[in-house]
């Protein structure tokens, strides 16, 4: 099966490219600096992710409400809930509404009870069944390792919600994109295919580019197997 596609959401200086990469370290313990699309990692024997930083762009957060199979959707204790959050769920509304977790953070430089009024927030605009996490603390300009694994674990354990139109349609998340060396009208897109797949003469949406036609479809090596 592809890789689950796990999209962190936030507005500017909620912490979520810290998030990502402090989860990356955990699952790989590779330190990854820049986050330049989406990357993926084994989880576990028979789990992956792949990790996608979602912009604060309406454009964005309509692709990513279109793909993800988990939503993080990160919260800064010290301004609340902004506009962001409001617009990526209702896009999510929208989409068939994917598994959602509430990432509370900042909490260091506020008060306790912000973080319980938020948690209160959160399961009066989702529902009382959302899992709300707080990281609490930074220690080196990182979150704090047992917060991480918490969190780590309980992604571990998610169940997936899956939604129906995504299963009756072909689609991919490209993890690169490459031209043709001679015909700059061709374009070479890589990433794991999802829903139905993909065959010669199928025509698709590119998000910003229009519809176009795929002349092939190959299968290639795994790039992320999973050891077992």
């Amino acid at each position: 099966d592809p890789p689950l596609v796990v999209a962190v959401q936030g507005p500017p200086g909620c912490g979520k490219s810290l998030l990502i990469r402090c989860l990356i370290r955990h699952y790989s313990q590779q330190r990854v600096i820049d986050l330049k699309g989406p990357i993926t990692v084994a989880i576990s024997k028979v789990q992956r992710i792949t990790f996608i930083e979602v912009g604060n762009d309406i454009n964005s957060m309509i692709d990513a409400a279109k793909v993800a199979d988990f939503v993080l959707l990160c919260v800064n204790a010290a301004h609340g809930f902004e506009m962001e959050t409001f617009e990526f769920l209702n896009l999510l509304l929208s989409h068939g509404f994917p598994k959602v977790m509430g990432i509370i953070t900042h909490l260091d430089v506020c008060d306790k009870s912000i973080g319980n009024s938020i948690r209160a927030r959160f399961l009066k605009e989702l529902n009382v069944g959302v899992k709300v996490y707080k990281l609490e603390r930074l220690i080196n300009g990182k979150y704090e390792k047992k917060s991480i694994q918490a969190l780590a674990r309980l992604l571990n354990q998610a169940k997936v919600r899956v939604l129906s139109f995504r299963e009756g349609r072909g689609y991919c998340l490209a993890d690169r994109v490459e031209r043709h060396p001679t015909d700059p009208t061709h374009t070479y897109l890589f990433g794991y295919s999802r829903g139905i797949g993909f065959k010669a003469g199928d025509k698709c949406h590119l998000a910003g580019i229009g519809d176009v036609s795929v002349l092939n479809a190959t299968v290639l090596e795994d790039p992320c197997p999973i050891v077992t």
